[in-house]
């Protein structure tokens, strides 16, 4: 697995799991104290967020942050 690989793999996760939660971007930004053009950033691979951002974003989406990071289809409910 490369870089973006990975990349693919969490922005495919953020938004699944947003949108399982039926969230919009600026639902969940608000929840994680991030703007909604920063979430955007996060969900579309343009950045990747502190560890920090990771952690808050993982508690909102109640996952643990690696599962993040997790080919769809894993350990994510």
């Amino acid at each position: 697995m490369n870089i973006e690989d990975l990349k693919i793999i969490y922005t495919a996760n953020l938004k699944t799991l947003r949108t399982s939660k039926k969230w919009n971007q600026a639902e969940l930004s608000e929840k994680v104290g991030i703007t909604e053009k920063f979430y955007n950033d996060l969900e579309t691979g343009r950045k990747w967020g502190s560890f920090e951002t990771i952690v808050d974003l993982a508690n909102a989406l109640e996952v643990e942050p690696y599962e993040l990071f997790l080919p769809q289809g894993s350990a994510i409910s």
